[in-house]
């Protein structure tokens, strides 16, 4: 068998975050997968914030991060694209007391918290990162976290012609620049490291999956994956408190 090329995301499909635990026979599979095959992470979050898979990080061998903004390897980075002329619609979410979070190339902050973040942070168990709105001025900014009601952040965002909206839950959110994805960065990594992309597999659940979902042909949606993602993958694996990576990488034959 040829060394195929694999894409995982991690927040409901690596990682359990109901449980706050990566599924033990997840972490059996992946030990046995990178014996043979090259293993990549593609997530919406940045690569300092992947402690949660720590037990099973150093199997990886490449990170698209930032839902494709930031591409890179266990020792170097392949390719970057801050953000530009955010400057507008960062004023416009302080005036409208919108709270948000910046992702930089080293570290994340949030502008204030209110009712929504607060939500958000409690449902993924995690620390407050620290308050700083004027992180912008001073660095680069890769990504934007959202965090309101989608109606009034559309309504915002579509006034800006050079973002789009990466909805993954109720209220929370992501704008990243047009032409950006999560599958644009997985294409990019693909064709930087010359594999015909049926040698790929990609696994997935959320809404920012879909677009690297719909690129890759091998394509698996975790049980517990959103309605879109089932659809458009070639086959659903079983929830992720129910063995998902393991019995998917049995049916195609990788583990047995």
């Amino acid at each position: 068998m040829n060394k195929k090329l694999f894409f995982f995301d991690v927040d409901e499909t690596l990682y359990d975050n109901k449980n706050q635990s990566i599924p033990l026979s997840t972490i059996n599979s992946i030990k046995v997968l990178a014996k043979h095959h090259t293993l990549a992470i593609a997530t919406g979050r940045p690569i300092y914030l992947l402690q949660k898979i720590n037990p099973i990080l150093k199997y990886f061998n490449y990170f698209v991060s930032l839902n494709g903004q930031y591409i890179s390897s266990k020792n170097s980075t392949i390719f970057k694209s801050p953000m530009n002329n955010i400057y507008k619609l960062i004023e416009v979410l302080i005036k409208e007391n919108i709270s948000f979070g910046m992702a930089g190339e080293n570290e994340r902050v949030l502008s204030h918290i209110d009712e929504y973040s607060a939500t958000f942070f409690k449902h993924n168990h995690a620390n407050y990162p620290k308050i700083n709105k004027d992180f912008y001025k001073t660095n680069n900014v890769y990504l934007i976290w959202i965090f309101h009601e989608k109606l009034k952040i559309r309504k915002i965002v579509s006034k800006f012609i050079d973002y789009q909206l990466i909805q993954w839950g109720e209220t929370f959110f992501d704008i990243i620049p047009k032409n950006t994805s999560k599958g644009e960065g997985v294409k990019k990594l693909v064709e930087y490291l010359k594999y015909d992309v049926n040698d790929c597999f990609a696994f997935g659940d959320a809404l920012n999956d879909y677009e690297m979902l719909s690129y890759i042909k091998n394509s698996i949606a975790m049980g517990n994956a959103h309605p879109k993602i089932k659809q458009v993958c070639a086959y659903t694996t079983s929830h992720i408190e129910n063995d998902g990576i393991r019995n998917a990488l049995v049916y195609y034959g990788f583990i047995k």
